[in-house]
């Protein structure tokens, strides 16, 4: 009887010892269980998140772009091309917008291929 109140001294404010099997973390112990799961759960997470960028296709560079490229398109151009598709890719103009707008870029590069002799 005498191991048994060692293990399972009174409860604090009742004169019954504690039923077995019920045990009591302190602070740290419970600090310790709290962090320790969630470092757990953030290292699961890290390595899914690793994971699902490993098998995300890669961006595969349009034709549009390629060809835009081999034209001797500025960088610039480019660049204002693909706002224009993260812009409508976003909702913020509409096809008919994005279409008008690409044109005029596009009209814009053939101006200066004529330009050139």
């Amino acid at each position: 009887m005498a191991g048994d109140q060692a293990l399972f001294p009174m409860g604090p404010m009742t004169n019954t010892p504690r039923p077995e099997g019920v045990l009591e973390l302190g602070l740290l112990q419970w600090s310790i269980l709290i962090g320790s799961v969630l470092i757990f759960v953030v290292l699961v997470a890290m390595m899914v998140r690793r994971i699902r960028r490993q098998r995300q296709q890669p961006l595969l560079h349009s034709a549009d772009e390629r060809l835009l490229r081999e034209a001797g398109a500025s960088p610039e151009l480019i660049a204002a091309l693909g706002r224009l598709g993260r812009e409508r890719a976003l909702g913020r103009l509409s096809e008919a917008q994005y279409r008008q707008q690409r044109a005029a870029l596009l009209a814009s590069l053939q101006e200066g291929d004529a330009a050139q002799p």
